[in-house]
């Protein structure tokens, strides 16, 4: 039987990652909801797209006359068929309030979509916890019962003896 402790350890540890990583997400959505009750839209410019194991998309775009850059990993809002492409237009949601940030999406959509996820990842993760805890405190009392079983029979009279050759 493969031992339970490290299969029970290896669920908590990943259980406690899924758990952070979802009340990260939890505290983005929060973010992005509040900004949702102060943004703003205006069209700006994708001024380069950089394809890796995600998509980046740097865009320009004008607030009372000054310009202004950023970048995001989704494109949901592009104004003409080629928006999400190179000199593409889109629509930006801009925001000052609790922090100055931008994006390619709305924030109330943005928030909705971190909150859910991050409800869900946290709900997994702490479950995951605290099935380790249960395979862990039932885990090691049928362990040891094993482990006493198997080592009566084995036999502890062979000796192996392992020479060099000359």
């Amino acid at each position: 039987m493969a031992n339970p402790i490290s299969g029970s350890l290896r669920l908590m540890v990943l259980g406690v990652i899924l758990t952070l990583v979802g009340c990260f997400m939890i505290i983005v959505g929060f973010t992005y909801r509040d900004e949702a009750k102060h943004e703003a839209t205006t069209p700006g410019v994708i001024v380069r797209v950089i394809h890796g194991k995600s998509t980046t998309y740097d865009y320009v775009f004008r607030v009372n006359g000054i310009k202004m850059n950023d970048s995001g990993g989704a494109c949901k809002t592009p104004l003409t068929s080629d928006g999400c492409r190179e000199g593409g237009q889109v629509l930006v949601y801009y925001g000052y309030e609790p922090t100055t940030s931008s994006m390619l999406e709305d924030f109330a959509d943005a928030a909705r979509e971190k909150l859910q996820l991050g409800a869900v990842l946290s709900s997994v993760g702490l479950l995951m916890v605290g099935v380790s805890l249960l395979m862990r405190k039932f885990g090691t009392a049928s362990d040891s019962s094993e482990d006493d079983h198997d080592s009566s029979n084995h036999d502890d009279s062979e000796v192996i003896s392992i020479a060099p050759r000359d």
